[in-house]
C-alpha cells in the first residue's frame, strides 16, 4: 500500500532465469537485516558485510556474475552466507583465509 501497488514488491529477485547477486544481497537484508546489524563470524568485531561461504554451497547452487570490473560469486540459498567484516571478507575472497576452519556448518 506504501507504493499505490499492494503487489508490488521492494525488488526484483530475479533477473533472468537466476536471481542477480544484488538481489540475493538485497534479500538477506529484507529478510535478516543489515550486516553491520551483527558480529564477524571470525573476530566477533562489528559485522560490515554478507559473505557467502563457499564451503558450505552444493555445486549447483553456486552462481557467478561477471561485469566490466570483476567476477562476483555467490548462493542462491540463504543459509550459505555469514556475516564478515572488510578485512575478514577480502582475505576470504583472495584465498588466504579459509572459514571451514573457523565456522562450523
Amino acid at each position: 500500500m506504501r507504493h499505490g501497488d499492494p503487489n508490488k514488491t521492494l525488488y526484483n529477485a530475479y533477473n533472468g532465469t537466476e536471481p542477480s547477486y544484488r538481489a540475493l544481497h538485497m534479500r538477506l537484508s529484507h529478510r535478516y537485516g543489515k550486516a553491520s546489524n551483527y558480529e564477524c563470524s571470525i573476530c566477533g568485531g562489528p559485522a560490515d558485510e554478507w559473505a557467502v561461504v563457499r564451503e558450505w554451497v552444493e555445486p549447483q547452487d553456486l552462481l557467478t556474475e561477471t561485469d566490466e570490473v570483476r567476477t562476483r560469486t555467490y548462493s542462491r540459498c540463504d543459509w550459505d552466507y555469514t556475516t564478515l567484516c572488510v578485512p575478514h571478507h577480502r582475505s576470504y575472497d583472495y584465498g588466504s583465509l579459509n572459514l571451514d576452519e573457523w565456522l562450523v556448518a
